[in-house]
């Protein structure tokens, strides 16, 4: 029997078809595993906020959907830390390895757009298959369409499920910015940080084939993580914390919520 589970903590965004990704675990010979990265600011004493970087990985095997919009993971590790990007991909690398050992098997890692992920995923994790959010690059969409058609929700939604599906069939080339009449500088700012977006991403966003493979395209399962390893503890109302204070609670956190041994190894460590 599996522990009990809340289904309002594992409200993850499943964007592939049940049967298919059925049908893709059978025929594949290697295992799949997932590894998910992103920051959350947090507010530091005197007003400062800094980044806290989280990473979460799993085993496609462990990963299961509950319903259209609910997943649940049963086993999973997470990594936190308010260190240095450096310091955070050497302790997401070690994670890794722990999980997977020497099994021969398939990655995939899902971020946003910041150039940091993937160029940590570039020289840890050479073959991996390297995926761009989905609804990260669906948000530079809608604030395209929110600021073409400030007034009408209905041609917002329009346009933008239009561009969506061009995205989800490989073809960004076909995303339509060019019969705008550009009046307004956030309407001009938000088109070049779309085009900007893809540009720098075009290795990524080949959702077509992905999804085909019955690939997850969305990061909701680090969207979830953020909130329960810092979000929940760290993100309260009027809280303020030392770098010191919130990276041993966040620390703590993930080593709490993980699926391995490393809570109760952790505290053996500390009595010996």
């Amino acid at each position: 029997m599996y522990k009990e589970f809340d289904l309002e903590e594992f409200q993850e965004i499943n964007l592939t078809d049940s049967v298919l990704i059925s049908e893709v675990r059978r025929s594949r010979v290697k295992p799949r595993y997932y590894l998910e990265v992103d920051g959350t600011m947090l507010a530091l004493k005197k007003g400062i906020y800094k980044e806290a970087k989280v990473g979460v990985i799993f085993s496609e095997s462990e990963h299961f959907s509950l319903s259209e919009k609910r997943n649940y993971i049963r086993e999973k590790e997470y990594v936190a830390t308010m260190n240095s990007r450096k310091k955070f991909s050497d302790l997401m690398y070690l994670s890794y390895c722990q999980k997977v050992g020497n099994l021969e098997h398939e990655l995939v890692i899902l971020g946003d757009g910041a150039k940091w992920i993937w160029s940590m995923s570039d020289y840890l994790y050479p073959n991996a298959i390297q995926i761009l959010d989905f609804y990260h690059v669906s948000e530079y969409v809608w604030k395209v369409s929110r600021e073409a058609f400030p007034d009408n929700q209905k041609s917002q939604k329009e346009w933008v499920d239009i561009q969506l599906e061009h995205l989800k069939n490989s073809e960004s080339e076909k995303i339509d910015l060019d019969k705008f009449n550009i009046n307004t500088d956030e309407l001009k700012k938000s088109i070049k940080n779309l085009k900007t977006y893809l540009k720098n991403n075009k290795n990524r966003i080949d959702y077509k084939s992905y999804i085909k493979k019955g690939l997850m395209i969305g990061s909701g399962v680090i969207e979830s993580s953020n909130k329960k390893v810092v979000g929940q503890r760290l993100k309260q109302s009027g809280m303020f914390w030392s770098k010191e204070g919130a990276n041993s609670v966040m620390t703590l956190r993930a080593c709490f919520l993980s699926s391995s041994k490393n809570w109760k190894n952790f505290w053996k460590q500390d009595v010996a």
